[in-house]
């Protein structure tokens, strides 16, 4: 949430976003005003994943070569982690075999952590407004341009890209991927609902 706000302000760039963002009341509105580019999101979830992700690369191709575009946002995890580890990577991230600026976004907190882990929208809300000062360090990494092997390969572009990364922000590469995050969560809720055992 926080990842997006910063991007909005700084740069008011378009976000690679799943189709069904747009039709979102508000939201939806507010993404097309940003030249979104909507997607049909690769089924496979890791950079490890031999799924095809078809048409998204050509379209982020057109994309970025287009000089009166605004500048393409892509979350390569596909979600905000802790700030201290690197999910798996999203091969479709880097299908295009277009150049990318590594962004690295690191949360300073003492009492609640803003990367919205694990618990609902408003105690999240709640504990970040009672939290006063919130800091960020953004991390610029040289744009990387991948080599002749890493544009036949997205699963090697993706790996070098993510490796370049968690040396630079000193994260550790972890094996998980944004499934497992999100069973992780569901795991969460179903304990949070389910009756205490006397």
């Amino acid at each position: 949430m926080w990842d997006i706000l910063f991007y909005m302000y700084a740069y008011y760039p378009g976000f690679v976003a799943n189709s069904n963002i747009a039709t979102v009341p508000m939201v939806g509105c507010i993404a097309r005003s940003m030249g979104c580019l909507f997607i049909q999101r690769d089924k496979g979830d890791a950079a490890t994943d031999g799924s095809k992700a078809t048409g998204n690369a050509d379209r982020v191709q057109e994309r970025c070569r287009d000089p009166k575009a605004t500048r393409l946002l892509i979350f390569p995890e596909g979600t905000t982690t802790n700030g201290s580890s690197l999910l798996q990577f999203k091969r479709s991230a880097f299908i295009s075999q277009m150049a990318v600026q590594p962004v690295i976004l690191h949360y300073n907190w003492r009492d609640f952590s803003p990367t919205w882990e694990s618990v609902s929208a408003p105690v999240f809300l709640c504990l970040m407004l009672c939290q006063w000062v919130n800091r960020l360090n953004v991390i610029y990494l040289p744009v990387y341009h991948p080599s002749k092997k890493e544009r036949s390969d997205p699963v090697l572009y993706a790996k070098n890209v993510r490796n370049a990364m968690a040396n630079a922000g000193q994260l550790q590469l972890s094996e998980l991927t944004l499934s497992d995050k999100r069973a992780y969560h569901a795991a969460l809720r179903e304990d949070i609902k389910a009756p205490k055992q006397d």
